[in-house]
């Protein structure tokens, strides 16, 4: 292998901008990377993802092309077809019905795609494949047998829809998304075994991925935690006395939206009694209308939409407030709020694969009224909020700063390579 390798990175989205969880740990990976590395980056893009960050998505795509190929050897994209057609999730659900295959295999299949795949490797020899999702794996067919095949999972995808399944009140959607876990695990027992590792974001999501791998004790799993541009969010030093709460993140996302509405119905009506100073904002991307209309109600919570400088807004907030009870891997806002210094309060879902402590650098909450009652410590006692604010930020600067992440991990992929020479 050359001094300096030689990678192919097909990914499920346009890495730009790093401004929401997915999108800011595939590019400050893709960026450190490409220190060490040739990178060829393919990508299917998603224009739902990126158009509420740009005036334009003409602008979006012309700034991602600029930035990525600044530190990427090359850069490609093609649009998924399903989001050109009408009721595009409803069709490829169906699909994947009578397919039998996993929802994601189906939504991210793409002929033009493939060709792009296809003419990267006749082009070049590869080290390493990266595939940044399991539906992505469906392009492995079109890799030789050099180069070693990097399988990212941010989630264990079958873990995730069975917790969505247990959590809903729907009867459709504890069919649909159990059904759709049901074909997931099954995908999951035979991808993973056909690659030679498997990244996961976290310990928790390590012993996940061995209950669904039962028997598999050759499959090399690592661990490579969400990180946190430490210099981007790390200026921030001094709390202010301010008597605010904020919540942020990519709106309609499903864990979002259902800890969106944990806030508007069960913590914001005891907190807003609690003294008239408080006030909630409300920051990211396509906000479900519940939380508009409560906005348009209520002038102490404020829903703020995108935000171009989440920095900004945090720097004018008192806590953050992470309710988050739905996901899989490490949450990045949490990592955000912590490299920029602002305390915590979450439920302890919304901090797995984190190594925050209750009561020394986060304040746990499963409750409303436990949630009431952390939010008011940071609120109105400024030691408190101060040495949560100071060990979370410590913490993020020792542990999950992209730099370090990245190296580790260049170091372990040089290592697989030697022992499979």
């Amino acid at each position: 292998m050359s001094e300096k390798p030689s990678l192919l990175w097909l990914s499920h989205m346009i890495p730009y901008p790093p401004k929401a969880g997915l999108l800011s740990r595939s590019f400050n990976l893709l960026k450190e990377l490409a220190k060490d590395a040739d990178i060829d980056l393919l990508a299917l893009h998603q224009p739902r993802l990126m158009a509420p960050m740009f005036d334009s998505m003409e602008r979006g795509i012309a700034e991602a092309e600029s930035t990525l190929n600044a530190f990427c050897r090359s850069f490609q994209w093609v649009s998924i077809s399903g989001e050109t057609y009408p009721l595009a999730k409803e069709r490829t659900y169906l699909t994947s019905v009578l397919k039998q295959k996993p929802y994601a295999v189906e939504w991210f299949r793409s002929s033009q795609f493939q060709n792009l795949v296809k003419k990267a490797i006749s082009a070049t020899k590869y080290d390493y494949v990266f595939f940044d999702t399991i539906g992505l794996m469906q392009y492995a067919g079109e890799i030789n047998d050099g180069p070693l095949k990097v399988l990212t999972h941010h989630n264990i995808e079958s873990h995730l829809l069975r917790r969505r399944a247990d959590q809903t009140t729907s009867r459709l959607e504890k069919l649909v998304y159990g059904l759709d876990a049901n074909k997931l695990e099954k995908y999951e027992k035979k991808i993973c075994r056909q690659v030679d590792l498997n990244i996961v974001c976290s310990e928790l999501d390590a012993i996940r991925m061995s209950e669904v791998q039962v028997g598999a004790d050759n499959i090399d799993v690592k661990v490579v935690p969400n990180g946190v541009d430490v210099e981007y969010f790390g200026a921030h030093q001094t709390l202010p006395e301010s008597h605010r709460a904020l919540f942020f993140g990519t709106l309609d996302w499903h864990p979002n939206i259902s800890a969106l509405r944990y806030i508007c119905d069960d913590i914001w009506p005891l907190l807003s009694e609690l003294d008239s100073r408080i006030t909630f904002d409300i920051a990211g991307s396509r906000p479900p209308a519940f939380a508009e209309s409560l906005s348009d109600q209520d002038d102490r919570f404020n829903v703020l939409g995108f935000v171009e400088d989440i920095r900004q807004t945090m720097s004018e907030a008192r806590v953050f407030v992470c309710p988050i009870t739905d996901g899989g891997g490490t949450k990045l806002k949490v990592l955000d709020a912590m490299a920029f210094g602002l305390p915590i309060v979450a439920h302890p879902i919304a901090i797995e694969g984190i190594d925050l402590v209750d009561g020394e650098s986060v304040l746990l909450a499963e409750t409303p009224s436990d949630f009431v009652a952390a939010i008011s410590k940071v609120l109105f006692d400024t030691q408190i909020a101060e040495g949560l604010a100071t060990r979370a930020r410590d913490l993020a600067q020792a542990e999950y700063g992209y730099a370090s992440i990245t190296k580790d991990l260049l170091a372990y992929l040089r290592q697989r390579a030697m022992e499979a020479a």
